[in-house]
């Protein structure tokens, strides 16, 4: 994987970004039409970070100081100006400094190591414990059986399996996404989801069962 160069554009998004984490934008702004131009020209990432202040076309918007970069794949000019890029996370970053020398916002970034915690067979139970636990609400999440089977023919790495199943979780606000994305260690980032998952799978069962027993309730 390349480097992370010291300093990188930044994008403030309402969402968070993951390693591995497929991502699709519309730009629009000069200042970011500009951005994707200089990155496509240098084979260089950008930077992308969870709005905690104002909106994405706010250059005084505030952000988490943890990010992380995005690696163009893709990208298709529009005739009246935009660009529609497809780009793929790679790398965490924490936000040393701000440099607003440029239309766009740029920071000086420190790459976040990547660090299992428990390592050897007490990670691999805790891998096997988050798919099953994945596999699971996926299936009462789509109310089909096939992607549990697709999930479960695949090779995740622990690290990868933590940022998928951040990715998945579809009732989860942005804040506590961005909590998963800062957790230290994939250990504690699969302990915590283990506890998510499992608290998201109980309620989902519930509201089945409830749904269930009053469809059932005779009419009196």
């Amino acid at each position: 994987m390349p480097a992370v160069p010291e300093t990188i554009p930044l994008f403030p998004l309402a969402g968070v970004l993951f390693p591995g984490m497929p991502l699709q934008l519309q730009i629009f702004e000069p200042r970011y039409r500009l951005m994707v131009r200089r990155c496509v020209r240098d084979n260089r990432p950008f930077g992308v970070v969870l709005i905690t202040k104002g909106a994405d076309t706010d250059p005084n918007a505030e952000f988490f100081p943890i990010g992380t970069t995005a690696r163009i794949k893709h990208i298709e000019r529009y005739q009246d100006g935009p660009f529609k890029i497809d780009c793929i996370g790679e790398q965490r970053f924490r936000i040393l400094e701000l440099n607003r020398d440029e239309s766009y916002m740029q920071g000086k970034v420190e790459v976040i190591p990547e660090q299992p915690g428990d390592d050897g067979p007490a990670l691999d139970a805790l891998t096997q414990r988050a798919l099953k636990l994945l596999s699971d609400y996926l299936e009462l999440v789509t109310g089909s059986d096939q992607l549990r089977e697709n999930l479960l023919e695949k090779e995740f790495s622990p690290q990868g399996l933590s940022y998928t199943i951040a990715i998945l979780l579809r009732t989860v606000g942005q804040g506590v996404k961005q909590d998963i994305l800062e957790r230290p260690s994939t250990t504690s980032r699969l302990e915590h989801e283990i506890g998510m998952l499992q608290s998201e799978i109980n309620g989902l069962r519930l509201a089945g069962d409830k749904s269930y027993r009053y469809d059932a309730a005779p009419v009196s």
